[in-house]
């Protein structure tokens, strides 16, 4: 990994030494999290490990985990507002511009799947329901354009289809809802990207709630740093506004998992939840002897309940680094982790001979995102 060196510089030396010790933290955060762990399976690729296995004596019974990959995506609860699946639908369109790096196009197949796991989006696109209306009550209308918030949702097929659609509806499966939607053209897929796309360019990420509390030097947050409180107020900021379109996406993802109109202090804690390592390792350091109550929580939540990430990706980052498929190399596999960190997250597992593991897997693309955020970080620095 590059290393950066002091150079000359006619900036101010307050902001220089904190640069450099964010960049030190992070660089010696990243080497420890990208460090090869030793496991007991053959590996084909010792460096660089993604994941470990570690005997474990948990008399939890995983009889009823599969190692079978199921997919990640699922149906929102039961009890939902209206508003509330609907930001829902759009959380899983910005995961998905989210894994496609936010750059490339996201396939219309991709959008046809999220569609097809929300069978109530579904039951509106067939009735034909305002999209600029559910914009407006799931609070979406501020973070997109009026031109891209003003589409119909409309699915473009005939009315006696979508009548049959509609009321076969509550019987089909996801894979059949699927299957139906192969039957529209892509376009209309391409549209609802595109809708993501200009709501995540709108998104004014700096300006939000969170990210006010954050740079506020009368947050609470106790920095009695100087250089450091500069860097919360002025290079914070800075740096959301420039985040690269596949973060702010799903650092928006997470604010919609909330309900509308969120209070501020669950808005900075999805927020801490969805950025990368490198930040999330910082304000675990300094949100420790946090006084502010509207602060605590997030920054508790942040010390020891980090969002693990599906189990179905920790499967494919064990098969990718295998070789193999997750029913050859464990007998169960508990897709629940245990417990989960900024690097990673660890799940119980029973290997085809018998014996009982605790498998460890780091994040997916950990190291991609930490480099990402260093170099953004110095990009706000020096701007």
């Amino acid at each position: 990994m590059k290393r950066y060196e002091k150079a000359p510089s006619k900036r101010t030396k307050q902001s220089t030494p904190l640069l450099q010790g964010l960049l030190l933290l992070a660089h010696t955060w990243v080497a420890c999290a990208t460090a090869p762990v030793p496991a007991p399976l053959p590996a084909p690729h010792p460096a660089n490990s993604a994941f470990s296995l570690a005997p474990t004596h948990e008399t939890r019974d995983p009889a009823s985990a599969s190692a079978s990959s199921s997919s990640s995506r699922t149906s929102p609860p039961a009890g939902l507002s209206d508003a509330q699946k609907f930001r829902l639908f759009f959380r899983d369109i910005l995961l998905v511009t989210a894994s496609n790096s936010g750059t490339e196009p996201v396939s219309p197949d991709s959008i046809r799947q999220v569609l097809a796991s929300h069978p109530e989006v579904l039951r509106w696109a067939l009735e034909g329901k305002d999209w600029h209306r559910l914009f407006e009550d799931a609070d979406l209308s501020q973070s997109s354009s009026p031109t891209g918030a003003s589409a119909p949702l409309a699915l473009p097929i005939p009315k006696p289809v979508a009548d049959t659609w509609l009321t076969t509806l509550e019987q089909t499966s996801e894979l059949e809802r699927l299957q139906a939607l192969r039957q529209v053209p892509d376009s209309y897929f391409e549209k609802i990207a595109e809708q993501a796309q200009i709501l995540v360019s709108g998104y004014a990420l700096d300006e939000s709630p969170a990210v006010r509390i954050l740079a506020s030097p009368k947050s609470g947050l106790g920095v009695t740093d100087e250089n450091l409180a500069k860097f919360l107020e002025k290079v914070l900021p800075r740096f959301y506004k420039k985040l690269n379109t596949a973060d702010k996406a799903r650092i928006l993802a997470g604010q919609l998992e909330l309900p509308p109109k969120a209070l501020e202090e669950q808005q900075l804690s999805a927020l801490l939840q969805s950025s990368g390592p490198c930040i999330q390792k910082l304000f675990q350091l300094i949100g420790r002897d946090v006084k502010n109550p509207k602060l605590q929580s997030a920054m508790n939540a942040l010390q020891s309940e980090i969002r693990p990430f599906p189990g179905e990706q920790a499967l494919k980052t064990i098969e990718s680094r295998y070789g193999k498929s997750a029913d050859q190399l464990f007998k169960t596999f508990d897709q629940k982790p245990l417990a989960a960190a900024s690097v990673g997250q660890v799940h119980l597992a029973e290997l085809s001979d018998g014996q009982r593991v605790v498998v460890k897997v780091r994040r997916p693309q950990l190291r991609e995102r930490a480099n990402r955020e260093i170099q953004e970080l110095l990009a706000a620095a020096s701007s």
